[in-house]
């Protein structure tokens, strides 16, 4: 009875703003309200979408169904022009505005409202073509409808919120000329919580840090149009993370695959690079917030040392702790498994866990514990790291606790970085808090790019790597083997390839795994 009355309850508030509350203009030509830049959405994922609207099972939790009701469809259905499509398209949308009143559905949560008032305001040059009045008053409440909800959803709520619900706000307020001081505020909130001092985004996701760019730039953009002053500190985030970001690639010009990165919108990533002219790459020596990495005129070498946690910053969540990747000479050797761009209708869980990094496990468990929503149940609350810069290497010593509550484990991982010759040295460590005479079995994986051909020598305590001219020996004391593994290419494709991995088992002794990757000159 309860559940009934809000309902009808909110279907009046949602009434009166769509039909009755006073007619909220939009003060500018429809045909300038379009600031959109780069497009990282799969087009060709978004027309099968829009094309099959109909017989779309429009359940929220149907992955493809989230399309239609962020209106993302919008954009396709601009780019196909044409009067049958302009009618189609606000057919849609005023179905969708009969259908889905209330308000305390998961369909009007800030990330929902934020994506249909900024689809929407970019397609309204295109939507008002074929708009009689009633239609035009209908769809233009709507938007003040959204408007009103993202003002109140983000000035009071005090959970974190997502660059692109902040620019939703803000270009509300330019439109309906109020509350930009607030939102101004808002935005340097931002600054402060996903973007640490180096100038890398939180998520450390070299595709959400190019994003995050690209956003930045919708925003500047609209604050010209509007004629609000420049924000030194918008300004200053722009060129700043553009010259970080380019720290985060390989010697084969492609990214990192750490925290859900993918090399799918590699072109869109350097779209997003080339917005601003004449920036310089950051130098950065030492990055110890998240990733750290070293480079020089021939390999990089990266590792991942970042604390997970469940923040807006963090929504590619993949359990890689101590994974690292190695490059040399244009061609990129150690990986992890990468993601594959779904356009967000299915999970690939399998690609999130540990395993798919190139990193060590115990007992086939993932060292951080996710859920299906994509958040965490488990995690390592401490991650240590130091460095030491000698005159003949770089010697990383970095550990977690991930496993200490499922196995008593503490796990280390060092890395001797050879400055001079193409090698590191590696020493992977297991520590007991407690004694226990179980055997537990760990693996530590090293996942090989797909052009990578390898073979083991006799002893099976070394491997020969052949990535096109170069050649490659990986040594260990240990027994090796070697094992199917796969790797998400360029094109959005799973490509088989293989995983050199060292395994054993480890009981309440300190257990240690040396090894060694060096090239031959």
């Amino acid at each position: 009875m309860i559940k009934n009355i809000k309902s009808y309850i909110e279907n009046i508030f949602i009434r009166f703003f769509i039909n009755f509350k006073k007619y909220e203009k939009i003060y500018f030509n429809p045909e300038e309200l379009n600031f959109s830049l780069i497009n990282f959405i799969d087009q060709k994922k978004i027309k099968s979408i829009y094309l099959n609207i109909n017989s779309l099972n429009v359940n929220i939790q149907n992955k493809n169904s989230q399309v239609y009701h962020s209106f993302d469809w919008l954009n396709y259905s601009k780019k196909l022009g044409g009067a049958n499509n302009i009618k189609r398209a606000n057919q849609i949308i005023e179905s969708w505005i009969d259908k889905h009143r209330s308000i305390n559905s998961p369909l009007w949560s800030v990330d929902f409202v934020s994506s249909r008032y900024i689809n929407i305001v970019y397609a309204l040059d295109f939507l008002s073509i074929l708009f009689d009045q009633k239609l035009k008053e209908k769809i233009y409440r709507f938007l003040y409808l959204h408007y009103w909800l993202l003002k109140n959803q983000l000035n009071y709520n005090n959970k974190k919120y997502k660059i692109q619900s902040l620019k939703a706000l803000l270009l509300g307020n330019c439109i309906y000329k109020r509350g930009i001081k607030k939102s101004l505020k808002l935005l340097n909130n931002l600054f402060n919580d996903q973007i640490d001092s180096f100038g890398f985004h939180k998520s450390y996701n070299a595709l959400e840090h190019s994003r995050f760019i690209n956003d930045l730039h919708e925003i500047k953009n609209i604050f010209l149009f509007f004629q609000v002053p420049k924000n030194k500190i918008l300004l200053f985030q722009i060129n700043n993370m553009t010259a970080v970001i380019q720290n985060l690639f390989h010697h084969d010009k492609s990214l990192i695959l750490f925290n859900g990165s993918r090399n799918t919108n590699l072109k869109e990533v350097n779209k997003v690079i080339n917005l601003s002219k004449d920036i310089i790459p950051k130098k950065i020596d030492s990055n110890e917030e998240g990733l750290v990495f070293f480079k020089d005129n021939e390999k990089s070498i990266f590792m991942d040392i970042v604390r997970p946690i469940n923040e807006t910053v963090n929504s590619s969540i993949h359990a890689s702790t101590l994974a690292f990747e190695l490059s040399c000479k244009g061609e990129k050797i150690i990986t992890n498994c990468g993601s594959i761009d779904r356009g967000g209708f299915i999970d690939d869980d399998y690609l999130r866990y540990s395993a798919a990094h190139s990193t060590i496990i115990l007992n086939n468990t993932n060292i951080s514990e996710l859920n299906r929503n994509k958040s965490y149940r488990r995690v390592p609350n401490k991650i240590t790291f130091n460095k030491e810069d000698q005159k003949g290497y770089i010697l990383w010593n970095s550990g977690h606790n991930g496993y200490i509550n499922n196995f008593n484990k503490i796990i280390s991982r060092k890395i001797k970085i050879i400055k001079n010759k193409n090698e590191i040295i590696g020493e992977d460590s297991f520590m007991s808090t407690k004694s226990n005479t179980n055997n537990i079995i760990y693996h530590i994986r090293f996942h090989l790019m797909p052009h990578c051909n390898c073979i083991l020598t006799n002893n099976k305590k070394n491997a020969i790597l052949q990535i096109n001219k170069q050649s490659w020996t990986f040594k260990t004391s240990s027994l090796l083997s070697i094992e199917d593994s796969i790797y998400v290419n360029n094109e959005n494709k799973i490509q088989q390839t293989k995983q050199i991995v060292i395994s054993g088992h480890v009981s309440s002794r300190k257990k240690i795994e040396y090894w060694k990757i060096s090239k031959h000159e």
